[in-house]
């Protein structure tokens, strides 16, 4: 969580569980992306053992901490790591949608350059409808141009 790769290594080495859970069912590779960890810190957690498919208790996984904390340089090595882009919380939201309800807007482009969805649908509408509901005018305006040039090739 603090950045520590050493440190993380050698508690890796000496038996540390990278997936003993909180009482939230977060674990550590979540609160290195959530505390902005960088990228050797996660990796030395992924070659430890950690559960990259992970979820807490919500149903938040990997990708939905990465765009709720718009940490877009994460999501192509999460992507790159098997992820699914789609994954649903427990209430039904996708990355793109939780990085929409909070104007992540940099979340937001990796997500839709690595391919999500906007035109999926939560019971709270689309990822345009919670962006719209919550006031986040630079993303709404966004994803206006991505309704305006359509769908991508191959979800027509």
């Amino acid at each position: 969580m603090r950045g520590d790769v050493e440190l993380t290594r050698l508690l890796l080495e000496l038996g540390a569980d990278p997936d003993a859970r909180d009482d939230r069912g977060m674990f550590a590779l979540g609160y290195g992306i959530v505390h902005g960890a960088g990228l050797e810190v996660l990796q030395a957690l992924v070659d430890g053992g950690s559960d990259r498919a992970g979820v807490n208790q919500d149903g938040f996984g990997l990708l939905h901490a990465a765009a709720e904390h718009d940490r877009a340089d994460l999501i192509p090595w999460l992507l790159a790591h098997g992820l699914a882009l789609e994954a649903r919380t427990g209430r039904g939201h996708t990355p793109l949608m939780i990085a929409c309800a909070l104007g992540k807007l940099a979340a937001v482009e990796a997500l839709l350059a690595a391919g999500a969805d906007p035109r999926a649908t939560s019971p709270d509408g689309t990822a345009a409808d919670i962006a719209a509901h919550e006031e986040q005018a630079a993303v709404v305006a966004r994803l206006a141009r991505v309704a305006d040039a359509g769908p991508p090739p191959g979800r027509e």
